[in-house]
């Protein structure tokens, strides 16, 4: 009997174990440019069977999100399993894991002007504006060519994400399905601003960290979180959450489920951290979405 249970405690052992924060494909971690101060994720794999994930395809003009990747020969539906951002503050990249093409490693873009651009045996289309980069036929990213010739120049070179963009994605829990993280300043073209929205970006470009959090299993529930340089900070970053939670609450008078949204935010402030939060049940998510975003075709 002793020899049963020394075998299972061994097995047990064995077994990979699931990991307290958000995970992100590896395959996606080593193409983060190393200046990266920025991340941004979503599990397309676990939002694809909620009841509202057709809606949530059609935010957008001009057919939405779904058109966007569908010009782009990909289908949201089941091409798309994870989208990974990251940015430094100037150039941003999009990563994606998915399944590009069932010929090659290329979908058929239908973008106009499209041009196929090779480099160092990797092939980019596009523009020199924006170009898809195919690292194979489950890996792509998105972005200026520059940055993404980059990429192609530190294969083999990475070391993983940047650590403090890595301390602060553990603190995002496993069941999130969108996530955000940044150790960098928000919204630096509103610092030059005299207006309340130019304060207002002033304060949070001096924020220390951000992240955010959201899961739609069930309704949506999503926590923010903002760490200030100071209490003095903290305190003034409190009331301009609670002044915009109130604007957008008013504004949407006429909105009844996504006045009632603004309605379940809370705000609370501890010491240099400032946190917003919600939990919308599924009926009142749905009721919201349909109130936004009419029906897809």
């Amino acid at each position: 009997m002793r020899g049963w249970l020394l075998a299972a405690v061994a097995l047990a052992g064995c077994v990979p174990q699931r990991p307290d924060h958000v995970p992100i494909d590896p395959a996606l971690v080593m193409l983060v440019p190393p200046d990266a101060n920025t991340l941004a994720g979503v599990r397309l794999d676990r939002l694809r069977g909620l009841p509202y994930y057709d809606r949530i395809l059609s935010i957008g003009p001009d057919g939405g999100i779904e058109r966007y990747f569908r010009d782009a020969g990909l289908d949201p539906r089941s091409d798309l399993w994870e989208l990974l951002l990251a940015s430094n503050g100037k150039d941003t990249a999009v990563m994606l894991r998915g399944k590009f093409s069932a010929m090659g490693l290329e979908p058929q873009l239908r973008r106009e002007g499209a041009i196929r651009m090779p480099y160092k045996g990797y092939m980019m289309l596009g523009d020199e504006r924006i170009a898809v980069l195919f690292m194979n036929s489950s890996t792509a990213a998105v972005g200026p060519p520059p940055l993404l010739r980059s990429i192609v120049d530190r294969r083999g070179e990475a070391a993983g994400l940047p650590p403090a963009l890595a301390q602060q994605v553990e603190t995002i829990p496993y069941g999130n399905q969108i996530w955000a993280v940044s150790i960098a300043g928000f919204f630096p073209g509103l610092q030059d601003s005299s207006s309340n929205w130019g304060n207002a970006g002033r304060l949070l470009e001096r924020t220390r960290s951000f992240t955010f959090a959201a899961t739609l299993n069930g309704g949506l529930r999503f926590e923010m979180a903002g760490e200030c340089a100071s209490s003095r900070d903290a305190n003034s970053l409190e009331g301009v959450a609670r002044g915009m939670v109130g604007i957008g609450r008013f504004a949407a008078r006429k909105t009844p489920s996504l006045q009632r949204m603004y309605g379940a935010i809370t705000v609370s402030r501890d010491e240099r951290t400032v946190r917003a939060q919600a939990a919308i049940a599924g009926p009142e998510l749905e009721a919201l979405l349909t109130e936004l975003i009419p029906a897809a075709h």
